[in-house]
């Protein structure tokens, strides 16, 4: 098979995910062509999964694929921006027809589950990385940013921390369930959640209703926080306590390295009704795990003693 003939495979496994509305010229030509509403904003990002550190060597193509768009569409949700639309950049070493087709299979679901439409992308032979680029649309002026916060907001934290490292613990058990059923087990199971992060996208469009700043998880709790410290100018004090930590992990790890892809925000304790109310209709679990204070970094208290921890993760 060569790459055109890939490429065709991909693109025709994804179906629905590769067609849908706003898109003018979609996947197979030079460029795509997509249209937006004239009273919104365009919100871009882009990340990079590289195998054996974004995801284990001989990961399934159909859970890569999936990670790979949702862990996109949470730095658009972390704005409070609805996903839109992705390109979608992949190398491997070779092509080999089962995994492209199951990493389709996993790029599919995301997509229909959070409404993005997949309109090009490329294919080259190398080390095994998934490159992807994510439009995503808000409202004109309603961003949310990580510097917003003030003194005396309230930090929340959606969803548990800490199902990295257990998940990473368990990798190697040969009985890896199917996509649809880990898809259904999120809730239960680690390696379902590593792989499946859930993508908050129906509670980030109502971010900006309530939301002084946010970011979402994907370096460690304290490495967000601290941004969110460095961008406002103020100090986050976090309860170690309060954080819903996954069932079977350390707390003081859980908050130091994980890649949840859950959403930190802050907002003024006048704002709580209202995130509490957009939670229960959106389904979405949330917790107040501390305030913002003036001066600067991240304060963790474990009760009333204050505790020494990493910044989280650094790719240098």
């Amino acid at each position: 098979m060569n790459e055109i003939e890939a490429i065709d495979l991909i693109v025709n496994r994804l179906g629905p995910a590769a067609t849908g509305k706003g898109v003018v010229i979609g996947p197979g030509d030079d460029s795509a062509v997509v249209g937006f509403d004239p009273e919104e904003e365009t919100v871009v990002t882009s990340d990079v999964l590289i195998e054996k550190r974004h995801f284990p060597e001989g990961s399934p193509g159909d859970l890569v694929g999936y990670r790979s768009v949702a862990v996109n569409i949470s730095d658009l949700s972390s704005m409070g921006a609805q996903p839109r639309y992705l390109t979608i950049a992949l190398t491997a070493d070779s092509i080999e027809e089962s995994w492209l087709l199951a990493f389709a299979d996993g790029v599919r679901a995301c997509c229909l589950e959070t409404g993005s439409i997949v309109i090009g992308g490329n294919l080259a032979r190398g080390p095994k990385s998934i490159a992807i680029t994510a439009l995503g649309s808000v409202l004109r002026g309603k961003s949310v940013t990580r510097s917003g916060a003030e003194v005396g907001d309230e930090i929340w934290l959606t969803g548990t921390v800490g199902a990295t490292a257990v998940a990473l613990q368990n990798f190697r058990d040969p009985q890896i369930a199917s996509l649809e059923e880990l898809l259904e087990r999120r809730n239960e199971n680690a390696l379902a959640r590593y792989f499946l992060p859930i993508p908050r996208v129906d509670f980030a469009s109502h971010l900006f209703s309530f939301a002084s700043s946010a970011t979402d998880v994907s370096d460690g709790l304290v490495c967000e926080l601290d941004q969110l410290s460095r961008n406002s100018g103020h100090r986050m004090q976090v309860d170690v306590e309060s954080v819903p930590v996954w069932c079977g992990a350390n707390p003081r790890e859980a908050i130091q390295s994980d890649d949840s892809y859950e959403l930190v925000f802050t907002a003024h304790p006048c704002e709580r009704t209202e995130v509490t109310s957009v939670a229960k209709r959106t389904k979405t679990p949330v917790a107040r795990i501390g305030l913002v204070q003036e001066g600067d970094g991240v304060h963790v208290h474990e009760g009333e003693v204050m505790i020494e921890v990493d910044a989280g993760y650094s790719h240098f």
